[in-house]
C-alpha cells in the first residue's frame, strides 16, 4: 500500500513538474508558428527533390519518408 501511494505521489509530483514545459509548448506565437510551418514545408520541399534522382520502389520510399518527416 505504501508502494501504491508512493507512486501514486511521484506520478502526480511529475504531472505537475511538466505542466508549465508543455504549456509554453503549446502558447506558440503566431509569428513562430508561420515561421516553423516554413521551415518544415522548406525541408520537405529539398527531402523531396532528393527523391528525384531515385527510380522505382526506391523513390516511393523516399517520397513516403519525406511525407512522413513533414508530419
Amino acid at each position: 500500500m505504501k508502494k501504491q501511494l508512493t507512486t501514486i505521489a511521484l506520478a502526480l509530483g511529475l504531472g505537475f513538474a511538466l505542466a508549465p514545459a508543455m504549456a509554453a509548448d503549446a502558447a506558440m506565437s503566431k509569428d513562430a508558428y508561420k515561421a516553423e510551418k516554413e521551415k518544415i514545408e522548406a525541408q520537405y520541399k529539398a527531402d523531396k527533390k532528393a527523391c528525384d534522382g531515385m527510380k522505382a520502389n526506391a523513390k516511393d520510399v523516399c517520397g513516403a519518408e519525406a511525407k512522413a518527416k513533414e508530419k
